[in-house]
């Protein structure tokens, strides 16, 4: 009976890993085609302090300010890009003023490649962690809280968006792509349905 307890259970545990490596992998294929499909802004403050931190937001406004106005006519993510490597000098230069106006003069580094981003909630939507493109910007030394948001399709001001959803679908991005981001009442998403265990709930 000991024998057989351990069969089953050793049975149970290989079942439950097989379907994670699966759940993993068919994420994985769903989420892949959206990281090369946005261009994400993230500002570090020079540091923690109260000071630092409203210099990060000023600093944020007035690249947010900038780039929508380089990017209004842009219709993908590699024409976005391009225009935001093209004025690298200008995003810096932007940055830099923003400080100066403020009585500072920390130095700005203005970095435009691939950079791993966390979870983050977008209104309706999460973006899941990953490599995004990104507009890396480092106010003095870099080591204060972060802010992120999404640069192209226009996502920085999603406070005055009604659906994340239809901006990004009015730049192309798949609708099934969409939906995955969509916020989900708990469990996981397996071939099209949603599952939902018990065990999880109890900690939620």
């Amino acid at each position: 009976m000991k024998n057989l307890f351990s069969t089953i259970f050793a049975f149970f545990c290989l079942c439950t890993l097989v379907l994670c490596v699966c759940v993993s992998a068919v994420a994985n294929i769903g989420q892949c085609t959206l990281y090369g499909s946005v261009l994400r802004l993230h500002v570090l403050a020079n540091s923690d302090s109260e000071h630092d931190q409203g210099l990060k937001l000023l600093v944020r406004d007035g690249l947010i300010d900038v780039t929508e106005k380089l990017f209004c006519n842009c219709e993908n993510v590699n024409e976005a890009l391009e225009i935001a490597q093209e004025n690298s000098a200008l995003l810096q230069n932007t940055a830099k003023r923003v400080l100066e106006n403020n009585g500072c003069d920390y130095d700005v580094n203005v970095v435009i490649g691939k950079e791993n981003y966390p979870q983050k909630t977008y209104g309706s939507l999460v973006f899941p962690k990953g490599e995004y493109l990104s507009v890396r910007v480092l106010i003095g030394e870099g080591e204060g809280k972060n802010w992120w948001c999404v640069l192209f399709p226009p996502l920085c001001s999603a406070g005055i968006v009604e659906d994340e959803g239809k901006v990004l679908s009015s730049y192309g991005i798949d609708e099934g792509e969409i939906e995955k981001l969509r916020k989900k009442d708990g469990g996981i998403e397996i071939f099209g349905c949603r599952v939902k265990f018990k065990i999880l709930e109890l900690f939620e």
